[in-house]
This record gives structure tokens, C-alpha cells and sequence, in this order.
């Protein structure tokens, strides 16, 4: 009996646990920082992603995209401006992730998110890059 009780305990510990930390992560990627206030999404999708050598999956990475910039938020967020994106290659066997490879410095210099609407995403993004690039100059 006491094995049984023990079993139970362990079990719901984990479930409190594991429900902890999902709720955390939602929580951490929900919140908006100081540049997102006031500004009009084009686009926001949760997906999942990779940053150095931590991996996410849907739906703890939220992509939210702005006029200016984009936002890739998990535990962290990560600003990227258009005109900063040095790069955006479709990756994966089944070609379902986008790698984003900006020159400033952020958080992460490479982010691979992992979109169910990767061609919604890419013609977006480089929309946003042309407006930005014809800008500058």
C-alpha cells in the first residue's frame, strides 16, 4: 500500500512539476517588451524554435512581426531589425524551419524558427527587408 501511495505522490509532483514550467514558459514568451507597446502586429504566431542549443517546440516561441522589426520571444526576447537580417534560408529534411542570421548583436546571432505558415513568414520578412534596405539608402 505504501508503494501504491508513493506512486501517486511522485506522479502528481511531476504533473505539478512539468505544468509549472509550461506554465512559465507561456507566460515568459507571452509578455511584451518595452518596444512591442503601442505598436500594430503585421503578424504573431506561436511555433517553435532553436537558439544556441536549446531547442522549443510549438507553442513556446512566440513570432510577432512589426513595420520596424520583429520579435522572437521564449524565455528571452530578441529583437531583430529588418535591415539587420544579413540572411533567411529555409532548413530542415522537410524544409519546415527558417534560419534567420542577423549582424547586430543580440541575444542569439542565429535563430531557427519552426513555422507551420513558412511562406507567409518569408514573404513577410523579406517584404520588410526591401522596405528597409530602400530606405537606408
Amino acid at each position: 500500500m505504501d508503494f501504491l501511495k508513493e506512486f501517486i505522490l511522485i506522479n502528481v509532483l511531476l504533473l505539478f512539476i512539468i505544468g509549472g514550467l509550461f506554465t512559465v514558459t507561456m507566460f515568459l514568451s507571452s509578455k511584451k517588451d518595452k518596444r512591442e507597446k503601442g505598436e500594430i502586429p503585421i503578424y504573431s504566431e506561436r511555433c517553435g524554435g532553436q537558439f544556441s542549443l536549446i531547442n522549443f517546440t510549438t507553442p513556446f516561441v512566440r513570432l510577432t512581426l512589426y513595420q520596424d522589426f520583429m520579435v522572437i520571444s521564449c524565455w528571452t526576447k530578441t529583437i531583430i531589425e529588418y535591415h539587420n537580417i544579413k540572411q533567411l534560408k529555409i532548413i530542415g529534411i522537410l524544409g519546415t524551419s527558417i534560419k534567420i542570421i542577423s549582424k547586430n548583436n543580440n541575444k542569439y546571432e542565429q535563430s531557427i524558427i519552426r513555422t507551420f505558415n513558412k511562406k507567409q513568414v518569408l514573404y513577410l520578412i523579406n517584404e520588410r527587408i526591401k522596405i528597409h534596405h530602400n530606405k537606408k539608402v
